[in-house]
């Protein structure tokens, strides 16, 4: 064999040598990099305010990838015992922060419209003695899931006892709901008899005349999308809360909810195409523009509420929809009342409770609205004063979900930018009916409602926040989070858009621009 010269030979061995050594370098150092990336991924970005679409872009293409695989089916597949044990043990939970025993004391309130009350924690006492009977016979519920991706169409569901708003109701059927293509099933929940309409359908000078009568011919064809729901033949009473009854049996998942006299948003399809498209992204909590706040003095409170909007504004940021699971604020009996906020500001940061005009909730939590185990709450709601049907809904999908509801924008773009247009928003309008908010005390009557349904259920949810988190129109003012634009086009939505954290839960094609 024939052999290299020694001084050659150690020549080669020594630069291999180097070579390896260089190589090994260069592994370390790329792994240095790659764990810093990681480590500068996952360190908290608290007040992270995205500065650039560009920007939320590049971070959102690795966010999503790394996200992707833990939204699908979360929590989808609790049945009610699961469900509502998790309930009791966040109950539990809350007790032993307030060290009372929520199930032994009634509250006192000084209210003169109203002394109907329901006893603080007494949520533990009803779920646990319906867990524990044996009598109780009644379909069982189940969660939805936190995806609905596929989903197309939709139910529109409203209620009427009275014919005095159908002139309006009649415009908004033949001129919006009847032309959204997704809309396959429109429902009238009719809270009086059958005999009110007839009466109405025959009486040519009556003003609701021709659009009743339109409606009780819709209801018998089979192949329209409109039929009647008559809440008194299905055993019954004229109850706000029979919008939400199983018995409606609505064929599609998705559920929209308007009130008689609307708003319709007649203005553009892409509103409610926008919750839809966010509702697709967050199928098991509720979905809605209208969000009303519970304002809170104790300082507990207000410091643990501010730590949970902290934590809503950056799962929002990261969609990561573990973050934000089961950050409920406790309600003790010895807290102050929170103050129910009724002003017609947008309250897009910091709301619990959804009022139900284009309020999207999935149809499987009808079946919890009505569960045997909240029949205290529903007598509540009907007894009292307010009626506080949105407040008891809105909560008990929070408690179930452990999530908070999420907004989507009243109207389409009108331009206004704050800090740059003067606008007061808390005064209440008068050109949209409110249910009796001219009465004298009725704002401390929906403050009690409000106190009284938080403290049954012994907790206080995650607030809502804007539209806006995730996109460049969020900023932190110095006090609390606000979208910089009131009414934003479609393009600024994070969800509607590629670069949105949210856009690839549900891969979708572009909204239509021919509608911009």
């Amino acid at each position: 064999m024939y052999h290299l010269p020694l001084q050659i030979g150690d020549i080669m061995r020594h630069a291999l040598q180097i070579m390896t050594s260089s190589c090994n370098i260069l592994n370390a150092i790329g792994g240095l990099i790659f764990c810093f990336s990681l480590f500068q991924f996952y360190i908290p970005r608290m007040h992270y305010l995205p500065i650039s679409i560009h920007d939320i872009q590049k971070q959102s293409k690795l966010e999503n990838t790394l996200t992707k695989s833990k939204v699908s089916g979360y929590a989808s597949k609790k049945d009610e015992r699961s469900v509502l044990k998790s309930m009791l043990k966040r109950a539990d939970k809350s007790k032993s922060v307030c060290k009372f025993a929520m199930s032994q004391h009634h509250r006192h309130v000084n209210n003169t419209l109203n002394d109907v009350q329901l006893k603080p924690g007494g949520m533990v006492d009803a779920i646990r003695q319906w867990i524990h009977s044996t009598n109780e016979q009644h379909q069982v519920c189940h969660m939805p899931p936190a995806k609905s991706c596929n989903t197309k169409t939709y139910t529109i569901i409203i209620m009427a006892h009275n014919t005095d708003r159908f002139k309006k109701l009649g415009i908004a059927l033949n001129d919006v709901f009847f032309r959204w293509k997704g809309a396959t099933e429109i429902i009238l929940v009719w809270n009086a008899k059958r005999s009110d309409l007839l009466k109405k359908s025959t009486n040519s000078t009556d003003i609701s005349y021709s659009i009743v009568k339109d409606m009780l011919q819709w209801n018998v064809n089979p192949t329209h999308p409109f039929r009647i729901f008559y809440a008194f033949e299905h055993g019954l009473t004229n109850n706000l809360l029979n919008r939400y009854h199983p018995s409606i049996a609505p064929r599609n998942e998705m559920l929209v909810y308007f009130d008689d006299d609307g708003p319709f948003y007649t203005t553009s399809k892409l509103i409610i195409k926008s919750g839809i498209e966010l509702w697709k992204r967050n199928s098991n909590i509720q979905v809605g523009n209208y969000g009303r706040r519970v304002a809170f003095t104790d300082d507990r409170i207000t410091t643990q509420l501010d730590s949970v909007l902290e934590k809503t504004v950056q799962q929002a940021i990261t969609n990561d929809m573990k973050q934000n699971k089961d950050n409920f604020v406790p309600f003790c009996r010895n807290d102050n009342d929170g103050e129910y906020e009724y002003t017609d500001s947008k309250a897009d940061f910091g709301s619990h409770i959804i009022l139900p005009t284009g309020s999207i909730i999935h149809r499987n939590y009808l079946c919890f609205i009505w569960h045997p185990g909240f029949q205290e709450v529903r007598k509540f709601v009907s007894n009292h004063i307010t009626k506080p049907d949105d407040m008891f809904v809105s909560l008990l999908i929070s408690h179930l979900s452990g999530r908070g509801p999420k907004l989507y924008p009243r109207k389409k773009y009108v331009g206004f930018v704050k800090g740059i247009n003067s606008s007061s928003t808390n005064i209440v309008s008068t050109n949209h009916r409110r249910l009796l908010w001219q009465t004298e005390g009725w704002f401390q009557a929906r403050t009690d409602a409000a106190n009284s349904l938080m403290r049954y259920f012994g907790s206080i949810p995650p607030p809502s926040v804007g539209w806006c988190a995730g996109s460049p129109y969020l900023f932190h003012n110095g006090s609390q989070y606000e979208c910089s634009v009131d009414y934003p086009k479609m393009e600024m939505l994070p969800w509607m858009n590629e670069w949105g954290p949210s856009y690839h839960q549900c891969p979708k094609k572009k909204w239509k621009k021919k509608n911009k």
